[in-house]
């Protein structure tokens, strides 16, 4: 969108002023009971939510089957051992050596228990030392966001399709979606090469739903996309050049392995 207004006329600029200053209004404003969800007032909603904030169409069982409390069992014998392992995380984990722990890569790979996810991504993309390295970085972004960035309006849209069947999304321009439209807002300035682009929405929501704070949000964000051992930015910049790679790759597996499948396509 920077792009096309650079030759912008008068005109293009104040539509994009007027734009800035109706969703900016909107987010401060908050939950408006004039964007009510009729859903939102269904006597058994919390009866069809599950334990990740989903709403589902029917009633949810109010028991678990054989399989769901089994691995309900096991995802709480999992929990006990990432306690113990947090506190003493030095030993698991060395961001600055970038070590791991046998211990620690096999029990991410069976799986962050649900409890644990908020303060294991925390440890793991390193949050507390880039808050401390770049002090108040997020808020400058985030107030010169409001006033310069050219992404509002698409970041806006975006919002409003996301996750809106989850419970903590569910409600126009409620905490989180005021939440998350800041921090896609901050990080469209901060990164001026991605700028925002579509389905950074969705990633940038599930982080929010489990690390709830908008700067670690940022900086995870952040992580993901320049830190090394993740590089998801390639995945959104212009031309998609790592996502362009790894479909050309994907295809040539296909190709090798499965030759039958391939001429179908």
């Amino acid at each position: 969108m920077a792009k096309r207004l650079v030759n912008g006329t008068d005109e293009d600029f104040r539509r994009i002023e007027k734009d800035r200053q109706e969703i900016n209004a909107a987010y401060d404003n908050g939950y408006s009971t004039d964007t009510v969800d009729s859903e939102l007032n269904t006597p058994d909603l919390l009866d069809r939510v599950d334990k990740y904030g989903f709403i589902h169409n029917l009633k949810l069982p109010p028991q678990l089957s054989d399989v769901e409390q089994k691995r309900n069992n096991i995802e709480k014998l999992r929990e006990i051992k990432w306690r113990s392992m947090i506190k003493d995380w030095s030993k698991h984990c060395v961001l600055s050596k970038q070590r791991y722990s046998d211990k620690l890569i096999s029990r991410v790979f069976k799986g962050i228990p649900n409890s644990m996810r908020n303060v294991a991504w925390y440890k793991i993309l390193d949050i507390e030392s880039q808050i401390k390295a770049q002090p108040g970085i997020y808020e400058k972004m985030k107030d010169f966001a409001r006033k310069y960035s050219l992404e509002l309006r698409q970041i806006d849209l975006d919002i409003n399709r996301t996750f809106r069947n989850n419970y903590a999304y569910k409600k126009r321009y409620c905490q989180r979606q005021r939440q998350l439209y800041h921090v896609l807002a901050a990080y469209s300035v901060y990164n001026t090469e991605i700028g925002y682009c579509q389905g950074m929405s969705t990633l940038t929501a599930l982080l929010l739903m489990y690390l709830s704070d908008e700067e670690q949000t940022f900086w995870a964000l952040s992580q993901l996309m320049s830190n090394i051992k993740y590089s998801m930015h390639g995945l959104f910049k212009s031309g998609f050049p790592k996502l362009i790679r790894y479909s050309d790759k994907h295809e040539m597996i296909i190709k090798t392995l499965l030759p039958k499948i391939h001429k179908k396509f």
